[in-house]
């Protein structure tokens, strides 16, 4: 590439080599000290950047470790048939809500966030008596607030919040 700084100065060294050489090789050493210099100071250059990247290699590796952990902590969930507010929810808000878990490295939010998804599948599942249907409308508040708790710590925007918790009600409603 003609812009790289070692083929600019290669040819700076080729045009030296053609202008003042004559019979004296003192010319070649001096440029080869020269060429030296340029090649540890390119060295020391990549180094520092290499030195700069790392922190954030490291970072991207561990958002791209957290979003594989939150992909297989969801995946069996998603293969199930789901309401479509309960697949929306999961495969955005609750999978951004994981990967934060994740990059936290708290163990027991993370958890918190993943039984929080256990309690929202089962609670849109068919409740065949009026026992099953008397303790999910006990739970429901509980699971509400998790919920909010979730959103508010994702700052997800008040008009998707009322779309997913209108389609939430919608659906225990049918349940209940």
């Amino acid at each position: 590439n003609h812009d790289d700084p070692l083929y600019a100065r290669l040819v700076g060294i080729i045009e030296r080599l053609q202008a003042e050489f004559a019979q004296d090789t003192h010319l070649f050493d001096v440029l080869c000290s020269e060429l030296d210099e340029f090649l540890t100071g390119q060295e020391a250059d990549a180094d520092a950047r290499a030195v700069l990247a790392a922190p954030l290699v490291a970072q991207r590796e561990q958002r791209e470790m957290a979003a594989l952990a939150a992909d297989q902590t969801l995946a069996a969930w998603l293969a199930m048939p789901l309401p479509a507010g309960i697949a929306d929810l999961l495969t955005h808000e609750w999978r951004a809500l994981l990967v934060k878990r994740y990059l936290q490295g708290d163990e027991a939010l993370w958890n918190q966030a993943v039984a929080m998804i256990d309690e929202l599948i089962t609670s849109v599942g068919p409740q065949p008596d009026n026992q099953g249907r008397k303790q999910l409308a006990t739970r429901l508040p509980t699971l509400v607030k998790q919920l909010h708790d979730g959103l508010n710590d994702l700052h997800v925007p008040e008009e998707r919040r009322a779309v997913l918790l209108d389609s939430l009600f919608s659906i225990h409603a049918a349940v209940l």
